[in-house]
Parts: structure tokens; sequence; C-alpha cells
């Protein structure tokens, strides 16, 4: 099922804004704190959202899930690293692409953030390459014992592989842009 945890400022004593302390507490097996944080309410009236999740199934659900987000953002990295390249290559205002994809089907949240860092050679690590690696090879093995085909998954996992080789391993997963990189001194 989908639970929401929203809060809303009925009344308080002073009417002065109050801090709401928010911990949702998993109990089976074992207690374990899935989200603890606080949320700001200003005035009478406020309604704050402090925690949405989905329960996918049983135990080991959640797991899969991780599996499935990091196939997909281990594929997308490596996508976006090409579409960067081809887009710096081709001579056209590469800086502005983001805008003229704004809304449409290949504009979305990991675009927008990791587009601007490639651009940029910012590859302070905000994810590390060998978590990823690591994800990718654990997602690839999953695949394998449910007999699932994961071709661009497995291409992903050997470009990682490829730049963990390369001496890149402690740099942000976006770093992964770096193998396409050419030495632009360099004749072609």
């Amino acid at each position: 099922g989908e639970f929401t945890v929203n809060l809303h400022y009925y009344e308080s004593r002073n009417g002065q804004p109050v801090e709401v302390t928010v911990s949702i507490i998993k109990v089976n097996p074992r207690a374990e704190v899935v989200f603890y944080g606080q949320v700001p309410l200003a005035r009478k009236g406020d309604e704050a959202t402090a925690a949405r999740f989905t329960v996918l199934g049983p135990p080991g659900s959640g797991l899969v899930a991780k599996m499935l987000n990091q196939l997909m953002e281990g594929c997308l990295h490596a996508t976006v690293a090409e579409f960067t390249v081809l887009a710096e290559t081709a001579g056209i205002e590469a800086d502005r692409v983001p805008q003229a994809l704004a809304g449409g089907h290949a504009d979305g949240v990991l675009f927008q953030q990791i587009y601007p860092r490639m651009r940029s050679r910012d590859f302070a690590p905000r994810g590390y390459v060998r978590q990823l690696l690591k994800d990718l090879d654990m997602v690839l093995a999953f695949a394998k014992d449910l007999q699932v085909p994961t071709p661009m998954t497995a291409q992903a996992q050997t470009l990682y592989r490829l730049l963990a080789h390369r001496g890149h391993s402690e740099l942000d997963t976006s770093a992964v842009f770096k193998l396409y990189e050419r030495d632009r001194d360099a004749p072609s």
C-alpha cells in the first residue's frame, strides 16, 4: 500500500510556529527507524507532508526497488554522458539544451541534475563510481538468477568498470562522462 504522513497545525497555546518531530518506525521483523525528521509549521491552518512511502510487497521488496533504482540511474548516467559529448561536439549552444527539452519526454530530475555537472566537469562525489558499480553487479546477478536479460545494464556496468579501472572509483557517478572526453589538444 501507499502511505502518507501529513501534518496540520490546528491550534497552539501561543500561536507561535511549531517544529513537529516525525519518526516512522517499521516494527517487523525488528524495530527500524525508516524516517526521522522535523517539519516546521508556521501558523494555524498550515499543512505539510512529512513523509510518503510505498510498500511493494513482502520483506526484501525494498531491496528489489533499490536495485531497480540503481539500474535506472546507471543506465541514465551513461546515456546522459553520450548525450552531453554529442551536444558539445555538434557545435550547438549546449548550455541551453535543458531549456529546450524542459517538459518533454527526455527531461527529468536526473537529467536536470547531472547534465550541468557533466558540462562543467564537476565530478565531486555525491555518489561514488565504486558504489554504483557494486550496485550494478548486484542488479546483474539478481537478473541472472531470474533469467531476465539486461543488456543495457550490462553495458553500463562495463562502462563503470572501465572508469574504475582508469582510477576514477572515488569520483561521482556522473564521471562516466570522462570515458567520452578527448584530449582537446591531441590530433583527431
